[in-house]
């Protein structure tokens, strides 16, 4: 229940907060106005642009909000793996903050971890390069079907990590 309850805050405030961001937008910069359109249209590339798929703005604010709340799960079921398997808050927050922090020197300090797949999927990864959506410096464009193999792959690793902690929980508790 206690891991439910985790799962529940973060996602509801990841929610809140990402309504309230759309809600300032729409008040000062009016958004609402450019929902609909194309987001190929408000690229600024130089040359023809040909989107692999065609996507609105509203849409990929969407998709972003989905993939969002998909990563926000999946760190905090690290975290709670990580509380489980050390039996203690503190180690366990200190391995979850750790493992992100890991990721991300990883992803802004070594050139070569731009073009792993595991590395840039993860959800560290996929926040980083949310402004690089479909452009050409980056490897791996930030599309639906790498997100959502990403994402997959991500919550198998954070979903084994959960049943090693909750084994090794129900273990001590016998």
């Amino acid at each position: 229940y206690k891991v439910l309850a985790v799962l529940a805050v973060s996602a509801a405030m990841y929610l809140f907060l990402s309504f309230f961001v759309l809600l300032v937008y729409v008040l000062l910069c009016r958004t609402d106005v450019y929902w609909n359109v194309p987001l190929s249209a408000v690229t600024t590339w130089s040359g023809a642009i040909v989107s692999r798929f065609f996507i609105t703005i509203g849409g990929y604010w969407l998709l972003q909000l989905g993939v969002g709340l998909a990563a926000v799960l999946i760190m905090a079921v690290i975290f709670c793996a990580a509380m489980l398997f050390t039996k203690n808050f503190y180690a366990g927050s200190a391995i979850s903050v750790g493992v992100s922090l890991l990721l991300l020197g990883i992803i802004q300090m070594v050139p070569a971890a731009q073009n792993s797949f595991l590395v840039m999927g993860s959800p560290i990864g996929l926040y980083l390069n949310v402004s690089k959506f479909l452009q050409q410096d980056f490897l791996f464009s930030i599309l639906p079907h790498f997100e959502g193999i990403m994402l997959l792959i991500w919550c198998g690793i954070a979903a084994v990590l959960g049943v090693v902690g909750f084994m090794r929980f129900r273990k001590a508790a016998l």
